[in-house]
């Protein structure tokens, strides 16, 4: 409510329900363009999942220009995979029974096994590391575990997802590598990092060098790279200042 109320404060001028893309902006006359599109998740789609672009007929021109990585889980395109921000927004088809595979550290992975536990699924919480959410302060990552216990949240840690499929998840752990187990499961929810919604940026910065930009034109947030809210709010004062 806060930037809400200073935005009306200082006259900004809000659009809502509006696509934008590269011919809107070439024609709005701007001096300078601030792109803060975001990020989603690293994951391939399927038939729930549809990623949509500023220019269908381009298409993901990041991934066309092999600025982006995909994952090598197989079975990760199955329909049994859902992102974090599917979990979040309350998709209903999530079955009881689920995995969060949690290779960021923070609050993505770790926030959302405990959201699932909170709406009464059986979570399995997976990563490589020797801890869940080791990128998190240091308190806040102990009270998670105790809270994750407190809900019946099942850890391993030094463990590698090897493949997905619709019977479950094998794994595999560092400390045993000759063996595998599968633990049986109904959803599995990877949260195996995130790519730049940088498609519109490719566009108008036209970086094969034919037509350059009348406008200066900027990039902030995770449209130049997927990190954690203080980093995002630093960079965007430092350029409204500037600007």
């Amino acid at each position: 409510h806060y930037l809400e109320t200073q935005l009306r404060k200082l006259k900004v001028q809000v659009v809502f329900n509006t696509a934008v893309n590269s011919e809107v902006i070439r024609e709005s006359g701007a001096d300078v363009v601030v792109l803060a599109t975001g990020s989603r998740p690293r994951l391939p789609e399927n038939s729930a999942r549809k990623y949509e672009f500023p220019n269908k007929e381009l298409g993901d021109l990041s991934a066309s220009l092999g600025r982006q990585v995909a994952p090598n889980i197989p079975g990760i395109d199955g329909e049994n995979i859902y992102s974090a921000d599917e979990v979040m927004r309350g998709d209903s088809t999530i079955g009881k029974r689920v995995v969060v595979i949690e290779e960021n550290g923070h609050w993505e992975s770790c926030g959302t096994a405990e959201y699932l536990a909170d709406q009464g699924h059986e979570v399995y919480l997976v990563t490589s590391r020797s801890m869940v959410g080791g990128d998190l302060e240091g308190a806040n990552q102990h009270l998670f575990v105790e809270r994750a216990v407190q809900k019946s949240i099942k850890i391993f840690t030094n463990t590698t997802v090897l493949s997905i499929s619709t019977a479950g998840v094998e794994l595999k752990s560092s400390l045993d590598p000759s063996n595998s187990w599968v633990v049986p499961c109904d959803s599995v929810v990877p949260v195996i990092g995130r790519n730049s919604e940088e498609n519109l940026y490719i566009e108008l910065a036209d970086l094969d060098g034919v037509e350059a930009p009348e406008y200066e034109l900027i990039r902030v947030g995770d449209a130049v790279a997927p990190r954690t809210l203080e980093l995002i709010i630093y960079e965007a004062t430092l350029v409204g200042s500037r600007i």
